[in-house]
């Protein structure tokens, strides 16, 4: 598993390294290597929510247009009205907002806090 995944990861490098010098590009090119998670094991009875398949369990991945963030905080965007139903449903904007966090706060009872925007506490120092 992760041995081999390291082990292809180096292979690459290699081959793209090789490539920089043949095409005399190395001297010009910086490199960066980053990761966008660790490769060990959670240990068990880890607390780690994984958000998108809360969402999808309770049936919220259609009100949700974006997720910034991970670990302890995470904003979740909703989905806009298009602009031609405004004027038919000008609270359904609202209405998500207000399911979301009534679904999410049910699903995740005893393991997080949800709140809207407006409503959270001054003392998580979370500017609004």
């Amino acid at each position: 598993g992760t041995k081999r995944a390291l082990a292809k990861i180096d292979e690459n490098l290699s081959t793209l390294i090789h490539r920089l010098n043949q095409t005399d590009m190395l001297p010009h090119v910086n490199i960066v290597i980053t990761g966008d998670h660790g490769i060990t094991r959670r240990p068990q009875g880890d607390k780690q929510i994984e958000i998108g398949k809360v969402l999808r369990d309770s049936q919220l991945l259609r009100d949700v247009s974006m997720i910034v963030g991970s670990g302890a905080y995470s904003m979740i965007h909703p989905k806009d009205d298009p602009i031609e139903s405004l004027t038919d449903a000008p609270t359904s904007n609202n209405d998500r907002h207000v399911r979301i966090v009534k679904k999410l706060g049910e699903a995740l009872m005893g393991q997080a806090d949800v709140y809207r925007r407006e409503e959270i506490p001054k003392y998580l120092h979370w500017k609004v």
